[in-house]
């Protein structure tokens, strides 16, 4: 037994005059962490950087469509007159001046004139086909 309590007091020397105690697991020799740790972080690092890669390409994806609905709505679209609409609708332009009066069908009056959107008719065409 005393045999291995000098072994046991010499290996706390020689630790203790290198500044690492065998006592202190916070201590960890560099090769060893590198070792064990290595693929831990790798992984870590390649899953954080597959994330960063998508949020990216989402951010690029949501500019590009607020991009392209700035430059459509700063774009306005050429009215239509009530004889156009008379003629798109199948119907007759007398009928299209009681249906804007009315405010049945979207229109704008402009002056003496009555002007229809294009796009605000599709709309209103698709809300009356709706079942």
């Amino acid at each position: 037994m005393g045999i291995v309590k000098e072994q046991a007091t010499s290996q706390r020397r020689a630790s203790s005059s290198t500044g690492m105690s065998e006592e202190s697991p916070n201590i960890i020799p560099i090769k060893k962490h590198e070792q064990s740790a290595g693929p831990d972080i790798l992984a870590r690092l390649e899953k954080l950087e597959d994330s960063f890669l998508t949020g990216l390409q989402e951010i690029r994806a949501v500019k590009s469509e607020l991009k392209k609905r700035a430059d459509s709505s700063s774009c306005l679209e050429k009215l239509l007159d009530a004889k156009t609409v008379a003629e798109l609708l199948g119907e007759k332009e007398r009928w299209v001046y009681q249906q804007a009066k009315a405010k049945k069908i979207p229109s704008v009056k402009l002056g003496k004139y009555w002007k229809f959107s294009p796009s605000q008719l599709q709309k209103w065409l698709e809300r009356k086909h709706t079942p």
